[in-house]
């Protein structure tokens, strides 16, 4: 029928072609019928003819396909498209600004992705984020750039990159060398850890998370405080004092950028999100103020901050793009370890019990007025599988690698030139790994199968080349932050005059989310804390 119908218009068009410009019904009829024999065709019947290919999910404008979609709420967009497709867990395509993403949901798959590194690379992908970013065509250049043996003959060529690498491998290990487990990591978590133990205290819990203040209590903003603490703890350890005196506001421009980075992230003009257009207006003086300080000025400076400085310097990137680089990874460094403080916290005070075991567990990490992060590590199960558990709830990073080379994956055919999209979320509510209460909060669930940190389908820290090298420290952050709060404070929900206390915070699926989200930005978690008597 539609074969009959295009024929009669192709003849028609032969006749007369003049017929379509004066008669645009006659057009837009015409027009009609190709679209729906190019929707059969796309989503009918080329799965059938070739079902080596991993099928689309439809949709209805070529080109454009899911792109609106994936970058507002992608993670439900994705959800429904295992629905689409009976949940087989095989790669399924979609379309976004003309490319074509290969989703890949299946734990078995995602672990070939991660350890085939020369055939799905990180590289494209990391260049977007520089381009996203900030940094010049001439400093991304630079940037994967491998030295001449020539060029590394200076002393600080032999110190800086040893090994003859590229300028993001230099980094790469840069970061590594600080937050892999070893004497600098010790370093750096006990300085942030210092700053977060001598912040949460009666005398000093006043600030901007401050609601309501009290005789004996006082009413805070859980995502304020958690925001605050953390992002002041880090980039003291970070860059020392002196950073707070070119920019006082830092930690509030910084808390800025953070709800808009996805902006970076995803290749969206920060002049069209005029808080991160004039946040990082502020960001960028002060971080161009820092690195023109003489180092011998530059206090307090991390080991990893001024090896990245001089390695950029080295390689000689222009300033501009070095204070881009910078943001970046400071940016980083606190974002997902912010959202997910937020999140673990929320869990344990919406579980009176599990407050009051936690409490028993890690008072012997805090009771000497220190946080013993090596105690928290070692000597509390609950507390461990309790951080698992809330990771495994919350996280809503996507890998996403180039294919280099044709390559069959769970008996689909993945063509060279596009790309593949690991969405951490949906292995995080596979029911085929995490059974029946998939989407319950399970705080011992770790506890009791010890081995599920390390099973496939867990990621909340990505996988193979681009694994989070500060797994260590954010966790150290993250449990001591809420082990010293619930044990220094009693900690309760208000209720309102019906006596029902607030909603759960709902988490933000409204924009693109490079990793943890916070909750709705009119929602929050409101608590009532009090100075408790036996551990003050």
């Amino acid at each position: 029928m539609l074969l009959g119908a295009l024929q009669l218009a192709y003849l028609s068009f032969l006749s007369d072609p003049s017929r379509f410009v004066l008669e645009p019904f006659v057009l837009a009829g015409v027009l009609g019928v190709l679209y729906i024999c190019w929707w059969q065709w796309k989503f009918s019947i080329a799965p059938l003819l070739y079902p080596e290919k991993p099928p689309s999910v439809p949709y209805w404008i070529p080109l454009l396909g899911h792109s609106w979609t994936m970058f507002g709420d992608s993670a439900s967009f994705i959800s429904r498209s295992l629905d689409y497709f009976n949940r087989v867990y095989k790669p399924f395509s979609v379309q976004v600004l003309g490319d074509q993403l290969y989703v890949i949901t299946c734990p078995d798959d995602v672990s070939t992705v991660y350890k085939r590194s020369t055939v799905f690379s990180w590289h494209g992908r990391m260049d977007m984020l520089l381009y996203g970013w900030g940094l010049t065509k001439e400093a991304r250049r630079i940037s994967w750039r491998k030295p001449l043996p020539s060029e590394l003959d200076s002393d600080k060529g032999k110190i800086l990159n040893p090994h003859n690498k590229c300028l993001i491998e230099v980094i790469e290990d840069a970061y590594k060398m600080q937050l892999l487990p070893g004497e600098r990591l010790d370093a750096m978590r006990n300085c942030i850890i210092s700053n977060i133990n001598d912040s949460i205290s009666w005398s000093n819990m006043f600030g901007p998370f401050v609601l309501e203040s009290g005789i004996g209590s006082r009413r805070v903003s859980a995502k304020d405080l958690c925001r605050i603490l953390i992002i002041k703890a880090t980039i003291r350890t970070m860059f020392g004092d002196l950073i707070f005196q070119y920019e006082p506001s830092i930690v509030e421009q910084l808390i800025t950028m953070n709800d808009k980075a996805w902006a970076y992230v995803f290749g969206f003009p920060s002049i069209f999100v005029p808080k991160l257009y004039h946040a990082r207006k502020k960001l960028d003086a002060a971080v161009r103020a820092y690195i023109n300080t003489p180092e011998a000025y530059r206090q307090g400076e991390g080991w990893v901050v001024r090896r990245v400085t001089q390695s950029l310097e080295y390689f000689g990137m222009d300033e501009d793009s070095r204070v881009s680089m910078l943001l970046m990874v400071l940016w980083a460094s606190y974002s997902n370890t912010v959202s997910a403080a937020f999140w673990t916290l929320s869990y344990i005070v919406y579980h009176p019990e599990l407050l009051e075991d936690l409490r028993d567990e890690t008072r012997p990490a805090i009771e000497n007025g220190i946080i013993d992060s090596e105690y928290l590590d070692k000597h509390c199960p609950l507390m461990d599988s309790t951080f698992h558990e809330c990771l495994r709830l919350i996280s809503g990073s996507v890998s996403i690698r180039r294919v280099n080379e044709d390559v069959v994956m769970s008996n689909m055919k993945l063509k060279a030139g596009n790309s593949v999209l690991i969405p951490v979320r949906e292995l995080h509510y596979n029911k085929n790994v995490w059974g029946q209460s998939n989407e319950e909060f399970k705080p011992d669930r770790f506890l009791n199968r010890s081995n599920l940190a390390s099973h496939s389908g867990y990621r909340p820290f990505g996988g193979g080349v681009s694994y989070c090298p500060g797994r260590h420290l954010a966790k150290a952050e993250i449990c001591g932050f809420v082990a010293t709060l619930i044990n220094r404070f009693e900690i309760t929900l208000p209720v309102n005059a019906q006596g029902e206390r607030q909603p759960f915070p709902q988490m933000d699926f409204t924009r693109p989310s490079p990793g943890v989200s916070l909750c709705l930005e009119n929602m929050d978690l409101v608590l009532e804390v009090t100075p408790r008597k036996k551990l003050l």
